[in-house]
C-alpha cells in the first residue's frame, strides 16, 4: 500500500470536572468534586482508521506552527508511502503561510482535504477526543492541572496504542445520511434565496416557512438557540471568529455526544439517533 490517510484536527480539554451520565446505584447521591481553573491541554492530533496510528504534538499554542510540526510527524512515520492524504477542518491556521511553505516542498507527500465548513461530525478524529474524554475527564477530578495534562498524554501514549482493538466499534468512517422530506424555516433572506430553493427541488425537499413574525411556531429550534447564546455565546468575548469557531465546534460536539439530554431520558442526542436508526 502506498497510500494512507489521516483524519486531524486539534482539542482543547480543559482543567475543569467533567459530568458525565453513568450507572449509579439506587438512592445513592453521588457527587463530583470541582475544579476552579480554566486552564487547558491543546492537542493537535491525527488518527489513522487503518492502522489505528495516532501521532500528536502538544504546542502551548495550537497554530500554524504545531499543524506543520504534525504535518511533519505525519510523514516521519510513513518513510513508505508515496502519497499520505490529510482530511483537516477549514481554521485559519490549517491555511497560513507555515503550512503553504511546508506543502510547497519539492518532495512534500501531504495531500490536504478540506472538510466543508462547520462540519465536525464529518471528521472521524472527533470520535477520538470523546474517547479521550471517557478515559480522562468524564466523572473525574485532579488535583492539578499537570495531573489532569499527564492522564490526556497517557491515553495517546499508551492507551490508544496499547486498546486500539476494543476502540474499534467507537472509531469508525461510518456516518448515517439524514435526509427529511420537510425543513421548517423562518423567512430570511437566506430561508428564501433562490439557491435554497431549488437545492430543496432538486433533493425533493419541502421548505415549510413559517408565519413573519411567530418564531414560536419553529420553537425547537429556537429553544436550541436560547441554549447556545447560554451556554457559550453570551460567557466569552471573542477577539476572531476563529475563536468563536473554535468553541461553538467543542460546545457542539459536547452537546451531541457527551451531556445527557434530559428531555429525551438521560441519554445523548448521539445515543438517541443510533437507537432510532
Amino acid at each position: 500500500m502506498r497510500r494512507y490517510i489521516f483524519c486531524t484536527t486539534a482539542v482543547h480539554p480543559e482543567y475543569q470536572s467533567k459530568p458525565a451520565f453513568g450507572w449509579v446505584k439506587k438512592g445513592t447521591n453521588p457527587t463530583l468534586k470541582t475544579t476552579a481553573g480554566r486552564a487547558r491541554v491543546n492537542i493537535h492530533g491525527a488518527l489513522n482508521l487503518e492502522t489505528f496510528d495516532t501521532p500528536f504534538v502538544a504546542p502551548i499554542t495550537v497554530d500554524g506552527v504545531s499543524a506543520v510540526q504534525l504535518l511533519a510527524k505525519i510523514e516521519d512515520r510513513n518513510q513508505d508511502k508515496r502519497i499520505i492524504h490529510v482530511i483537516w477542518d477549514n481554521a485559519a491556521y490549517h491555511k497560513g503561510p507555515d503550512v503553504r511553505a511546508f506543502l510547497s516542498r519539492k518532495n512534500c507527500r501531504i495531500h490536504l482535504i478540506q472538510l466543508p465548513p462547520y462540519c465536525p461530525h464529518l471528521n472521524p478524529i472527533e470520535r477520538l477526543w470523546a474517547v479521550m474524554h471517557q478515559h480522562v475527564t468524564h466523572n473525574r477530578a485532579y488535583p492539578t492541572q499537570k495531573q489532569v495534562t499527564e492522564a490526556i498524554l497517557k491515553v495517546f501514549r499508551k492507551t490508544i496504542p496499547k486498546q486500539w482493538t476494543g476502540f474499534r466499534t467507537q472509531l469508525t468512517d461510518n456516518f448515517r445520511i439524514i435526509s427529511d422530506q420537510n425543513l421548517r424555516v423562518d423567512n430570511g433572506p437566506e430561508y428564501i434565496s433562490g439557491t435554497l430553493m431549488a437545492w430543496a427541488e432538486k433533493h425533493g425537499v419541502r421548505l415549510e416557512h413559517i408565519q413573519p413574525g411567530k418564531p414560536q411556531q419553529n420553537a425547537y429550534i429556537e429553544r436550541y438557540n436560547r441554549t447556545v447564546r447560554g451556554e457559550w455565546l453570551s460567557q466569552y468575548i471573542f477577539e476572531t471568529i476563529e475563536e468563536a469557531q473554535d468553541q461553538a465546534t467543542e460546545w457542539l460536539w459536547t452537546y451531541n455526544n457527551e451531556r445527557p439530554n434530559m428531555g429525551i431520558g438521560g441519554i445523548t442526542p448521539a445515543v438517541k439517533l443510533k437507537t432510532a436508526a
